[in-house]
C-alpha cells in the first residue's frame, strides 16, 4: 500500500538528505537552550556537528546587541583584537602597544568567583548587572560582597549598580558614533543623533580618562582615532576603512575577515554625526594575507612600524598572526549524569521580555514580563496531588523559591522550566553553576508557608 510505500523509501531519502548536508555548506544558528547546563554542552554539539560536516558555519545567537563586535575587539579570555590568541599575536601588537596582558585572564565565573574570595580588588561592570544577568545568584552576591571596590559604567541604575562604590553615566544608544558587529560578523556604523544628558560621557572616553588616572596614555583621542588602529592591528578588521563604511558598500554591513572589498581612491571620512551620505568608487579587491604591521601617513606611504635608522632594514619584518579558527574536541561529550526517581531537572530559557536593564526601565514594555512561572508536565504534578494555578516550594542546593505551577505537555516528564531573568525570586535562585545540571524538588505548601512564604528566595 501508499505508507508501506513511502515507509521503504525512507531509509533511502534520509541518505540522501546526509549526502547533501556533507557535500555542501551549512550555515547553523547556534545558541544555548537553558541557562541551568553548562555551556560546554552546546560546545560539545557544535563540535560533534563539525566532525560530521566539517564546511559548517556557525552564527552564534547571543543575547546582547554587538557581543560580536566585543569579542572582535578581544573582550574575552585570551584573544586579542582582530580574532586573535594571546600568544599568537603577542609579537604583532608589542609592536603597537607598550604592555600586552601577561595571562589569559577569568571568564565571567572565574571573575566573580575570585571576587567572592576575596582576590578582586576592584570589580569593574560594564554595562553588566550580575545580580539579574547572572544564572548563579548566590555567586553573584558573594563577589558583589567580597570585591574590595566597585566600579560601575552603565547608563541606568540596576540591583547591581546600586551596591558600586562609584557609578559613572555613559552615554547610550543614539547618544555616541561607532560601529556594531551582528551575529554574522558584518560591521555597521552607528551615528549620534542627541547630546548625551548631564555628565553621562561615550564610553572610550571613560576608559581613556580612566587610563589616564591610572598612569597610563591609551594615544587615543576620537572615535576616528579608535577605528584608524582597529583596521591597522586587527587581522580580521584589515581594510575595513573608514572609507568603506561610509560608502554604499558600507550600508548593509561589511563582513569581517576573509577577502575585503575596499574602495580605489580611499578618503578619510568622519564617524560623527556630520558624516557625508557616502563615498563614490570603483572597488577593487584585497585578499587578507600574512603582512607586516606598516604605520602609514596621510599620503599611504610609511615604514615598518617600529622601524628607524639603518639597523630596523636588518629586522625581519613581524608577520600579521592568523585568525583563530575553532576545531571540534579530540574526545566526545560525557552524557548528562541520570536523575534519581525523587528530583526533577531544571531547564532555564530566556523570553523575549524580561527583567532585563532596558526592558524593566520601559514603562511600556516592562508590563509584558510575564513573570517567573513553574512549567511541569502533567504527568509530574499528578503525585503532589495538586492541579494547574497551585504555589509550590521549589528546591534546590543553591536555594528555594515558591512558584505557580502550570501544567504543560510541552515540557519532557522528568524536567520542569523556569524563563530565566523575570522579575522577582526566580530560576537564578535555584542555578547551581558548579554542577553539570541543576536538579529541583517540588513540595506543596502548608496554608502558614503559603501565606508567609510565597516569592521567598533562599
Amino acid at each position: 500500500d501508499q505508507s508501506r510505500e513511502g515507509d521503504e523509501r525512507r531509509p533511502d531519502n534520509h541518505r540522501e538528505a546526509a549526502e547533501l548536508l556533507r557535500g555542501g555548506s551549512l550555515v547553523c544558528v547556534l545558541g544555548r537552550a537553558s541557562l541551568a547546563e553548562p555551556a560546554q554542552g552546546v560546545l560539545d554539539a557544535a563540535g560533534a556537528m563539525l566532525k560530521a560536516l566539517p564546511a559548517t558555519t556557525f552564527l552564534p545567537a547571543l543575547r546582547r546587541a554587538n557581543v560580536m563586535g566585543a569579542l572582535d575587539m578581544g573582550l574575552s579570555p585570551g584573544l586579542l583584537p582582530g580574532r586573535v590568541s594571546l600568544d599568537e599575536g603577542r609579537r604583532w601588537f608589542a609592536e603597537a602597544w607598550e604592555e600586552l596582558p601577561g595571562a589569559t585572564g577569568l571568564d565571567a565565573r572565574g571573575i566573580l568567583t575570585a571576587a567572592a574570595e576575596g582576590r578582586v580588588g576592584c570589580l569593574i561592570l560594564l554595562g553588566a548587572d550580575p545580580l539579574n544577568d547572572f544564572p548563579d545568584r548566590d555567586l553573584a552576591r558573594r563577589a558583589m560582597a567580597g570585591a574590595g571596590f566597585v566600579l560601575a559604567v552603565d547608563c541606568f541604575l540596576t540591583d547591581s549598580t546600586r551596591r558600586a562604590d562609584v557609578v559613572l553615566p555613559a552615554a547610550g544608544f543614539g547618544e555616541k558614533s561607532g560601529t556594531t558587529t551582528n551575529l554574522e560578523g558584518r560591521v555597521s556604523r552607528l551615528h549620534q543623533k542627541v547630546t548625551a544628558p548631564g555628565t553621562a560621557r561615550v564610553d572610550w572616553m571613560i576608559a581613556a580618562e580612566l587610563a589616564f588616572r591610572l598612569g597610563g596614555d591609551l594615544g587615543l583621542d576620537s572615535v576616528e582615532a579608535i577605528w584608524d588602529e582597529i583596521e591597522r592591528l586587527a587581522p580580521s578588521h584589515r581594510g575595513i576603512t573608514r572609507a568603506r563604511l561610509a560608502s554604499a558598500e558600507g550600508l548593509d554591513g561589511i563582513l569581517a575577515g576573509g577577502v575585503a572589498e575596499v574602495p580605489s581612491e580611499p578618503s578619510r571620512p568622519s564617524m560623527a554625526q556630520t558624516d557625508a551620505p557616502g563615498v563614490s568608487g570603483v572597488p577593487g579587491h584585497l585578499k587578507v594575507d600574512s603582512l607586516a604591521l606598516t604605520a602609514m601617513d596621510d599620503q599611504g606611504e610609511g615604514e615598518a612600524a617600529g622601524s628607524s635608522g639603518p639597523e630596523a632594514d636588518t629586522m625581519p619584518p613581524v608577520e600579521r598572526p592568523p585568525v583563530l579558527r575553532w576545531s571540534a574536541p579530540a574526545t566526545d561529550p560525557s552524557p548528562p549524569p541520570p536523575l534519581d526517581r525523587y528530583s526533577l531537572r531544571l531547564v532555564s530559557g530566556r523570553r523575549l521580555y524580561d527583567n532585563a536593564t532596558s526592558v524593566h526601565h520601559s514603562p511600556s514594555l516592562a508590563p509584558l514580563a510575564p513573570g517567573s512561572r513553574l512549567r511541569v508536565n502533567p504527568a509530574d504534578l499528578q503525585p503532589l496531588g495538586v492541579e494547574s494555578g497551585t504555589r509550590l516550594q521549589v528546591t534546590s542546593s543553591q536555594g528555594r523559591v515558591v512558584l505557580e505551577a502550570v501544567a504543560d505537555p510541552g515540557v519532557p516528564q522528568g524536567s520542569v522550566a523556569v524563563a530565566f531573568n523575570q522579575p522577582g525570586p526566580g530560576a537564578a535562585d535555584l542555578i547551581d553553576g558548579d554542577h553539570p545540571v541543576t536538579e529541583v524538588r517540588l513540595e506543596t505548601l502548608s496554608a502558614s508557608t503559603a501565606s508567609t512564604g510565597a516569592g521567598s528566595a533562599g
